[in-house]
């Protein structure tokens, strides 16, 4: 980072030595600049001690002004007062003036119905992921964005549009912050949400059947039972009746991996409901649009060999192998990503999810909901807002099943629940799940879509999209693996390994 420079400060109330919002930009010594949204807030004396000594972590700076005048500036969201002043700005439909722009808020219809009129609920300490989530009581979320620019947000966009058309597998969204320049697009600054009640998130809940299921794993392979491992692609399986010993071990995931098919089908037929609308109006998979898409795929697949073997002599020992015989597939991977090219593709293209995984859904115990359409926050908003194949969510998901699975038999491993060779021997059994996981999402999926245009009309036509669509999710993640924490490179690596061995598409 070379240099940071404040470029808009937007006072909460006029006059106040209380909040901002401040839009920071972050210039770096290579690549281009970030804006970051930061709300701040000034406190001095007792109000100042209390946020130090309550959040320390939320302090960004002392203040120095003299013996009345000594504080902090904090982090605003970690202040219930500041919070309750952004939900009060989101009720008034206030707009705040800023140096270069204006801040305006606003609320949708269903405002008034979720925070009960005045008695607006408290808010709760707030939760950090990519974002951060501020929660009032058991009926709001305010979703704090970050990283910001110009452009509405996609989950935004989506929100708004799935609200619109009453999709009850998504959270309603009540409103938003954005920030209007004097030219330009508007930047959305925060989302106003309802809350979900859940249970789980889907990652934890794959994890914990996974826990059950590998445990009778184990008595059955003790009892000399072979692993249900299915052969063939998954669309083979899709036709296929998982056996009697599948459904005995996992049939409650099972119907959790159905119902999740079918709700991403049913975010999918809303996604691309409003042909009138130049936003969600379906597009062609036109021939250049396949070119493109072969282009990117093959790039991307040389630039990450390369650096896999730039950097095979310093891998840790347990992956340098696997890496070994990853780097003599590329052939094979490139000689498959050119289909993209050779077999033309009847499909759509709509407005995705973007970044669809287990980690995005959330279990309400008889039901599942969909949160965070705002795609890959690492990529431009503007790649972010493109038109898609929506079985690029699907590879997503069953990329993530793959993940799971992994992630499961190593947490067993590290708990000392199995041993190293139990590990080896208890592999099959975990892909095995795996696939027939996958299996049931995709059987779902393609039966809640069969009628939709966006999808292929062959099955070929799909397997030839859903192979790339995985291959691009495993390369990309050897790459990130690569650039920030080798030691995570032994599941996209495994993942390509039986990808090219057959376990695709």
């Amino acid at each position: 980072m070379k240099a940071v420079r404040i470029t808009e400060a937007v006072p909460l109330a006029r006059g106040a030595l209380g909040s901002a919002l401040l839009l920071a930009r972050a210039e770096y010594t290579e690549g281009e600049p970030d804006v970051y949204h930061l709300p701040v807030r000034a406190a001095v004396g007792d109000e100042a001690t209390r946020l130090a000594g309550a959040v320390p972590e939320a302090v960004v700076a002392r203040v120095v002004g003299g013996a009345d005048a000594d504080g902090v500036l904090a982090d605003a969201l970690y202040d219930p007062g500041t919070c309750r002043a952004l939900l009060e700005a989101i009720a008034g439909r206030r707009r705040l003036r800023g140096v270069a722009g204006t801040v305006v808020c606003w609320r949708g219809r269903g405002f008034q119905a979720w925070t009960d009129g005045a008695n607006a609920p408290d808010p709760g300490a707030p939760i950090e992921r990519h974002n951060t989530l501020v929660p009032f009581g058991g009926r709001l979320m305010l979703k704090v964005f970050r990283r910001v620019e110009p452009g509405v947000n996609p989950d935004l966009e989506l929100g708004r549009l799935l609200t619109h058309r009453g999709f009850p597998h998504a959270p309603a969204v009540l409103g938003a912050i954005e920030y209007q320049a004097r030219n330009g697009e508007p930047t959305t600054l925060a989302v106003l949400q309802a809350f979900v009640p859940h249970q789980d998130d889907g990652w934890s809940q794959a994890l914990h059947a996974l826990d059950d299921y590998l445990d009778r794993a184990l008595a059955k392979r003790a009892q000399g039972i072979a692993a249900p491992l299915p052969a063939g692609g998954l669309l083979d399986l899709v036709d296929q009746e998982p056996p009697a010993l599948v459904l005995e071990l996992m049939a409650p995931y099972l119907e959790t991996a159905r119902l999740l098919g079918q709700r991403t089908a049913d975010l999918h037929m809303v996604l691309a409901s409003e042909p009138d609308d130049p936003r969600f109006a379906p597009e062609a998979f036109t021939p250049l649009y396949q070119r493109s898409l072969y282009q990117s795929m093959r790039s991307l697949t040389r630039s990450v060999f390369q650096g896999l073997r730039v950097r095979l002599g310093s891998l840790p020992e347990e992956v340098r192998a696997l890496a070994r015989r990853v780097l003599e597939t590329e052939p094979e991977i490139q000689r498959r990503l050119r289909g993209l090219l050779e077999r033309r593709v009847t499909a759509q293209r709509i407005r995705c999810h973007g970044d669809y995984h287990l980690h995005q859904v959330l279990s309400t115990g008889k039901d599942v909901v969909l949160i965070d359409f705002e795609g890959a926050p690492a990529r431009p908003l503007g790649e972010r807002r493109l038109k898609r194949s929506p079985l690029r969510d699907v590879a997503g998901m069953l990329w993530s099943f793959h993940h799971a699975a992994c992630a499961a038999l190593a947490a067993a491993q590290d708990r000392g629940r199995v041993r190293p060779e139990e590990a080896v021997a208890l592999d099959p059994w975990a892909r095995a799940w795996q696939r027939w996981a996958q299996a049931a999402f995709l059987r779902a999926y393609l039966a809640g879509a069969a009628r939709a245009r966006f999808l292929p009309r062959t099955r070929a036509e799909s397997a030839l999209l859903l192979e790339a669509f995985l291959l691009e999710r495993a390369i990309s993640e050897v790459g990130e693996a690569l650039g920030e924490q080798p030691t995570r490179l032994r599941v996209p690596l495994d993942g390509i390994a039986h990808l090219v061995a057959g376990d695709g598409a």
